[in-house]
């Protein structure tokens, strides 16, 4: 029987709140295959002195099933635009897909 969660994650990741991206693990070869993403633009605080601070992030979810172990320096081509990883991707609580916080690259 196939697990609702994973089920309900496919047709998330294939509907019209998704992309296709090309993702690359640092100092290796791109993966043979595109992934889908589901991209947004989250905002995360940070200290600066005394003051907290809001700065907009752009966040994308990936599949396990597509990338097994995303780390920082890993980069994601979106619609031409390469982003890289930043920090420490965070996996969800199903095991079915990973959190990763990106930065464009120069």
């Amino acid at each position: 029987m196939l697990d609702p969660f994973s089920a309900c994650l496919g047709v998330l990741v294939s509907g019209p709140g998704s992309v296709e991206a090309r993702y690359q693990p640092k100092g290796k070869d791109p993966l043979p295959r595109p992934v889908r993403v589901i991209c947004s633009q989250a905002d995360r605080l940070a200290r600066f002195g005394g003051m907290q601070v809001a700065i907009g992030t752009q966040v994308v979810e990936i599949q396990r099933r597509d990338v097994s172990l995303p780390a920082e320096g890993d980069t994601i081509m979106i619609a031409g635009e390469t982003l890289a990883l930043v920090g420490q991707p965070i996996g969800d609580v199903e095991g079915l897909t990973w959190t990763c916080w990106l930065e464009q690259v120069a």
